[in-house]
């Protein structure tokens, strides 16, 4: 169950068509005339830095599942020390930190009496998917940059669905497509990573596996502009 670094190049992988986005606007702007040469080497300079940003947000799943995998409570006060915790890794593009349930649909009456307990106030829950199993944002921090996303079923799109499916069958951080993010009152473009967590002293080693030892994931929401912000100059 351990994430080690060398998952990161199938984090990049996973996104690979993301990162070719990225890429691209952040050196369109730069080509001129015949300058093929320059555009290839920007081109190089800023997958390479963009990689290395989301490397670096994968290091902060990383992190978070550890404190989870320790046997630490996930309340949401404790939630939001692990993130706080976590602040350096806010300065590139990520925008929030949060904890998806696997949860079956016939529980949602059961996950939204224990979501008011937990965080005090009514959390209604997205019901706009028809699968039988949701995703179910339960924990997300910053809470006030992210509140929107608390309740949100990642699973209800087919984007976020298959990038949060890759990563519980691999044990691998996953990037989705470019999507649109939630941040504070608005969606803005931007991309999901996810990262698995199978339940302890569960057998993993197979796709099915972890499938079945699967309780959830931890994910950053990451925002476009601020991951692609200075590439240009590096």
């Amino acid at each position: 169950q351990t994430c080690a670094l060398p998952i990161l190049p199938l984090a990049t992988l996973a996104g690979g068509a993301a990162v070719t986005t990225l890429a691209w606007y952040g050196v369109q702007g730069q080509v001129h005339g015949s300058e093929q040469l320059r555009f290839e080497r920007l081109n190089e300079r800023v997958v390479a830095s963009t990689q290395a940003r989301i490397a670096s947000a994968a290091q902060l799943l990383v992190s978070l599942r550890a404190a989870i995998l320790s046997g630490a409570a996930v309340t949401p006060a404790a939630w939001a020390e692990y993130v706080a915790a976590t602040d350096s890794y806010f300065q590139e593009g990520v925008v929030g930190a949060g904890f998806v349930e696997r949860v079956p649909r016939a529980d949602l009456a059961r996950l939204e009496a224990r979501l008011r307990y937990e965080h005090g106030h009514p959390v209604p829950i997205e019901r706009t998917g028809t699968g039988d199993t949701m995703y179910v944002v339960t924990r997300i921090e910053p809470a006030a940059r992210n509140a929107g996303a608390l309740g949100l079923d990642v699973g209800s799109g087919v984007t976020r669905r298959q990038a949060a499916e890759l990563a519980m069958r691999t044990n691998h951080a996953v990037l989705t497509q470019r999507i649109r993010v939630i941040e504070a009152d608005r969606e803005i473009p931007g991309f999901l990573l996810f990262l698995p967590l199978y339940a302890r002293g569960a057998p993993a080693a197979t796709p099915a596996e972890r499938e079945a030892a699967l309780t959830g994931w931890v994910y950053a929401s990451l925002r476009m502009d601020d991951l692609m912000r200075g590439l240009a100059d590096v």
